[in-house]
């Protein structure tokens, strides 16, 4: 796991910016939040100036995580749950034999990211969120309900995540199939070899992997087959134990 510095949260904290640093932030649409400004800055003037700019601090309080999805053996992996949703978005009603975990989640089409790549990304993430699966003997059964937001046709909306589009993401990960930071979600739609053969990059379950360290989930390691492993053949929600994880995180 990776972690890039998170912008404090009072702008007001923040030094004053030279000429340059202003002419930056022109260019940048006036939408987008303040960490998507900490990240082209990071891009134009490396990673010591922009920390150095928005005074970061190492404590982990105020970092934010970066998560990929790749092809090797996942680094640091965790069977802890950040709590990343709040609890009427993520409800967990336990039972005797079955435990049901409703997610409801708006997400947004980032700007620049085309209609299709996007309705992709949906697609796949409600195939592998809609599921049930046996752990330790108790069946979990995870139902998602997810609203997609366009601000194009309304600025005024907001989604609880982001899917970037691709071309925005930084240099540092170009390689993986995916990338999760905070509430944005980045899906390589690109090609890539594998094996030595020419591949598209993201697999099916990437953007699924991508959604479940939105809400909270750490990687697994891949002879779990867990969705949040890297396994290359048949990681699912159904394997693991992603899904009682979640549920006992947000009970």
């Amino acid at each position: 796991m990776r972690e890039h510095q998170a912008l404090p949260k009072n702008a007001a904290s923040r030094p004053v910016a030279t000429t340059k640093q202003e002419n930056v932030r022109a260019a940048i649409n006036p939408l987008q939040s303040d960490i998507d400004y900490a990240l082209n800055m990071q891009q134009l003037f490396g990673n010591a100036h922009t920390q150095a700019l928005f005074g970061g601090h190492e404590h982990h309080e105020h970092q934010a995580h970066i998560h990929g999805d790749n092809d090797s053996e996942p680094e640091n992996i965790t069977n802890s749950v950040r709590h990343t949703m709040r609890k009427k978005q993520i409800t967990v009603k336990a039972g005797t034999n079955e435990t049901k975990i409703t997610i409801k989640a708006k997400i947004e089409r980032g700007v620049g990211l085309d209609q299709d790549n996007f309705d992709k990304s949906i697609i796949d993430i409600e195939r592998e969120w809609n599921t049930s699966a046996t752990i330790g003997g108790h069946r979990y059964t995870v139902v998602t309900k997810i609203t997609k937001v366009d601000r194009s046709k309304n600025p005024l909306a907001r989604g609880d995540l982001v899917i970037e589009p691709w071309f925005t993401v930084n240099k540092s990960y170009k390689n993986h199939n995916g990338l999760n930071q905070g509430k944005k979600i980045w899906i390589n739609r690109g090609i890539k070899r594998r094996k030595g053969k020419v591949v598209q990059a993201a697999r099916p379950t990437t953007p699924a992997h991508e959604f479940g360290h939105a809400i909270g989930l750490g990687h697994q390691k891949n002879d779990t087959k867990s969705i949040m492993s890297y396994a290359r053949d048949g990681r699912s929600l159904k394997k693991g134990t992603d899904l009682k994880r979640l549920a006992d995180a947000y009970q």
